[in-house]
Parts: C-alpha cells; structure tokens; sequence
C-alpha cells in the first residue's frame, strides 16, 4: 500500500532578499574607528554607547547611555520600555543639543538600531553610502522618529554642523566596547538589580527612579581609580 506525503510551505520570517542584502551591508557599515582606544584627551571628543535590558513587572525597561571617554561620565541617557531606533535617536538628539560638539566619535556595536538609516543621518560618515545602499538596512522595529517632531529634526540639523563620526566594534565582539559594558555591570551589580531577579521584580517606573538616582551619583559622587579616586564630576 503506497502512501503519500503532504508538506506545507511555511510562511517567510523576513522580506525576500532579507540576507543577501543583510551581507551586502556589512560592507557599507562604518569601521572600527575608536579601535579601543579608549582614553580621551578633551571631553566629548570619544564617546560610547549601547542599550541594557532590566527586568521588571510589566516586562523590560531598555537604558540607553552616551558614555564620555574623556572622564567617564555619563553625558546623557534615555529610558524606554521599548527598543528601537526611537530610542537610539533620541540619545543622540539629546547629546547634540546639549553639548557643542565637533568633530566627536560615536561608538557602538553592529546593533541594528545603529545600522538604521535612520541614526546613521546624524554622522558625516554615512554620507560615503550611496542612497540606493543606505535604503537598505533593515531596522529590528519599525518604530521610528516622526519626521514632523521638530526636535528630532532640530537635532539632525544641529549634527550637520557638529561633523560626527560614527565607529562600529567588529561583529560579535564586546571587548571593543568595553567601557559601556562595565558601566552597565556596575550598574546592576551597585544598585542590587540582580536581587530583584531573585527577591521580587519592581515595577517599571521604581526601576526608572533607581537608574535615575544611581546615574546622579555615579556622576558625582562614585570615585574611580582611572580618575585619581575622583567622581566624573
């Protein structure tokens, strides 16, 4: 007795070509210009960023902060419950409108939120990207900067004048963004986030307050052997 088989197709994850033009891009990614060269001279000439993940009630609070190689600082930070290019752009505004920045390095890992056409507008390095390529990158959320949010747009046209540099690490290795890593370690070691995994998760907006509060004193109050055992500030 013969039988016979069926199969179903299943539905595609991601858009046609999604890989090949994953791999196309690699090639137009900016390099690894920091190079883990991570002392700075002057302040806001070296700065790095990425986003942590917190676990809390109502699922995960993402940090987002810009790191200040000259002393350490953290120059600012945004909190979301969301990650996506949203957040990442919305860092970079804040930096660019608060600080008079020229010709400073912006480094990060091959993130996707980084990959993004739409944070790479903000640094003079993504100009070398032709626009067919640049329409390319695929974000992991589409939820973007509204083009009619006048501070975003404020920001972007703020960064033309600030001639930004964009660094990328290479693909899959944390040690060339070392200093952000130990930032988030400490933060979550000092401010006994991993006893909240243990003992009892806090709501969103506690662990918000908590951040909040322990990035005041990491600022100016947490002494550092590399700063002659003084605070940032």
């Amino acid at each position: 007795m013969q039988r016979s088989l069926e199969t179903t197709n299943r539905r595609r994850k991601f858009p046609k070509n999604y890989y090949q033009i994953l791999k196309e891009n690699e090639k137009n990614l900016p390099k690894n210009e920091l190079n883990r060269d991570f002392k700075a001279s002057e302040p806001l000439k070296k700065l790095c960023t990425d986003v942590s993940y917190f676990k809390v009630k109502e699922g995960w609070l993402y940090l987002s902060p810009i790191l200040d190689l000259h002393d350490q600082s953290i120059a600012v930070y945004k909190i979301s419950p969301n990650i996506d290019s949203k957040l990442a752009c919305d860092t970079l505004s804040e930096l660019v409108t608060k600080y008079k920045l020229q010709d400073a390095m912006i480094h990060s890992d091959q993130g996707a939120i980084y990959k993004d056409k739409t944070y790479r507008k903000f640094f003079k390095n993504a100009e070398t990207t032709s626009a067919s390529e640049s329409n390319n990158y695929v974000p992991t959320d589409k939820k973007l900067p509204d083009k009619n949010d006048k501070k975003y747009q404020k920001a972007l046209k703020q960064a033309k004048k600030c001639n930004l540099i964009q660094s990328m690490s290479r693909k899959g290795n944390c040690w060339d963004n070392a200093c952000i890593e130990r930032f988030f370690g400490s933060i979550k070691s000092e401010t006994d986030y991993y006893e909240t995994l243990k003992n009892g998760l806090l709501t969103y907006k506690e662990m918000e307050k908590v951040i909040t509060d322990y990035i005041e004193y990491y600022n100016k109050l947490r002494i550092q052997k590399k700063l002659n055992w003084l605070s940032p500030c």
